[in-house]
């Protein structure tokens, strides 16, 4: 599986992220690259969150072999409200 990373606002919200934020982040990275990856929860049009820390999620999209990372919540609950961004 190949991760995109490049989107604008994706990396705007990256680059807000706290430290230990952005470590949970590449580490999540490193888990979603095994082949057993699992998606956590199901929204419309193959749009999927994924949880990075606690209060942490990213919006992502599965488009065959890439998941392309679309934004990245410092606060949980706000990957639910923006996901039709």
């Amino acid at each position: 599986m190949d991760l995109d990373l490049n989107g604008q606002v994706f990396q705007e919200g990256l680059l807000e992220l706290e430290k230990p934020d952005v470590l949970a982040f590449f580490k999540t990275l490193y888990k979603l690259k095994k082949p057993r990856w699992e998606r956590v929860m199901s929204v419309p049009d193959d749009i999927y969150t994924i949880r990075i820390t606690r209060k942490c999620r990213a919006v992502v999209k599965r488009e065959g072999d890439v998941l392309r990372f679309i934004f990245i919540h410092p606060d949980h609950d706000s990957a639910y409200r923006n996901r039709n961004r």
